[in-house]
């Protein structure tokens, strides 16, 4: 049965985030709340985590998994982004959307969609969710818990508990910032195109030409409007997988260091 843990939710207590992180990094799953609705997590490149969320989601293999990220800066290594994207993201996070990418080279492929090579990201506007990132050091990979056949996700951590805490390791209970899943926008052409109206206003996107289930009409910036990998800097040195790892040990160490 999984382990029932309450969060503060504007001051998660940082003894039990540690907890949970420490669940992530040993290969388990997590349920959690974050601005629109619970959601399953495990640590990037947990193989028997990703299955563990499709069996309970009964997912296939088109799903676009979701890199859950701290700001705008743990993005870069994950995905490619235009400058519209660029600006659009920007603009929008931290908040309840979730952004459709293609992702670097560096990303594990097993995480990635398997024909289009493309990723979700995520920086919610969230106490809780905020805290498991920050600790853990690195993105989380994450999708929005809706239960086969429905259409919401969960919103109670105590209903999840007694329907599938069998099947998970950790529940986090905590208060949701709204009961609908995120928006969905997509972002691989830097042609914005709405995929799922949700918690997200989409009336904030009329300012980038995007209507609600319609491609947005593109807008030239000249000729340097290119999709371009976030940063600028070489990343094939280490796959991400190890980079993650890498982020959150150093994580560790500088925590330790200051105890």
């Amino acid at each position: 049965m999984a382990r029932y843990i309450e969060l503060h939710p504007v001051n998660p207590q940082v003894r039990l985030v540690e907890k949970v992180v420490d669940t992530l990094r040993d290969g388990g799953l997590v349920a959690y709340p974050t601005d629109s609705g619970y959601a399953l997590a495990c640590a990037p490149g947990n193989k028997e985590g990703l299955d563990r969320i499709r069996t309970i989601r009964q997912l296939d293999g088109k799903h676009n998994f979701t890199f859950v990220c701290a700001d705008f800066a743990q993005v870069g290594p994950l995905a490619i982004v235009g400058n519209n994207a660029f600006r659009l993201i920007k603009r929008l996070t931290p908040g309840p959307w979730t952004f459709i990418l293609k992702g670097t080279k560096d990303v594990p492929r097993m995480t990635l969609n398997p024909k289009k090579h493309t990723l979700g990201v995520r920086i919610p506007d969230h106490a809780i969710t905020q805290s498991l990132v920050a600790e853990f050091g690195a993105p989380i990979l994450s999708s929005t818990f809706i239960r086969p056949g429905q259409e919401e996700p969960e919103t109670n951590g105590w209903e999840i508990q007694d329907s599938l805490g069998h099947l998970i390791d950790v529940v986090i209970e905590g208060p949701v910032g709204q009961g609908e899943p995120t928006s969905v926008i997509d972002l691989t052409d830097d042609v914005p195109e709405v995929l799922r109206e949700g918690a997200g206003d989409v009336s904030l996107l009329q300012a980038h030409h995007v209507r609600p289930g319609h491609q947005a009409v593109p807008q030239p910036d000249g000729p340097e409007d290119r999709q371009t990998d976030v940063g600028g800097e070489h990343r094939h040195q280490l796959s991400l997988e190890d980079r993650l790892i890498v982020l959150a040990q150093n994580h560790q160490g500088a925590q330790g260091e200051g105890q």
